[in-house]
Order: C-alpha cells, then structure tokens, then sequence
C-alpha cells in the first residue's frame, strides 16, 4: 500500500506539479518520473536540465513548507526514467540525480 510506504502521487502545488514523494529511512524523496521515445532513441535523462531541476527543486520547497514535519529532514531528488527497446521497456532508477543549490 503506497501509504505505508509513505508515498505521495502527482502533487499539485500551483500549477506545478510533482511526480512522487516518497519517505526512505529519514530522507524525504522527491522523484521525477521522465518516460522517454520509442526504439532507444531518445535518453530520458537528458530532459533534467538545468531548467527543470530548478522547477523541481522550486517544487519541492513548496511541499516542505506545506509540510512543516520535513522541514529539517534530508532531501534528495532521484529519476526514473523510462524508455521502449524494441519490444520491452527499461526502467532506470538514478538515485540522487541532482542537488539543488539550497
């Protein structure tokens, strides 16, 4: 059950949106979710540029200070990024992907 988990699904704040916040041994997880093209064309990691991670880690202040309780927990921002291979889809979990400037 995702609440055990402590996981959080595509949370609004404005009109921004945040894939899932998830809570792992302390740390609260901010994860972006990016799926990629077809047939390996595409690398869905090379859409976490600058600009983006500004907006996520923009997003995720907001979530800490509507959620005063992980205001002093650690945070971390992973990817999961997904993309089709011929006939299967690979799943890339990157653990710490990026680190904010706050």
């Amino acid at each position: 059950d995702a609440a055990e988990l402590g996981l959080q699904f595509e949370l609004q704040l404005d009109t921004l949106e945040l894939d899932l916040v998830a809570e792992q041994g302390g740390s609260v997880v901010f994860l972006e979710v990016n799926p990629g093209g077809g047939g390996g064309e595409f690398d869905p990691g090379e859409s976490i540029h600058g600009r983006k991670q500004e907006r996520l880690a923009r997003l995720a202040a907001g979530y800490l200070q509507r959620h005063p309780e992980y205001a002093d927990s650690p945070c971390r921002f992973d990817a999961v990024l997904v993309w089709k291979v011929g006939p299967f889809w690979r799943v890339e979990l990157v653990a710490d992907a990026f680190r904010p400037g706050w």
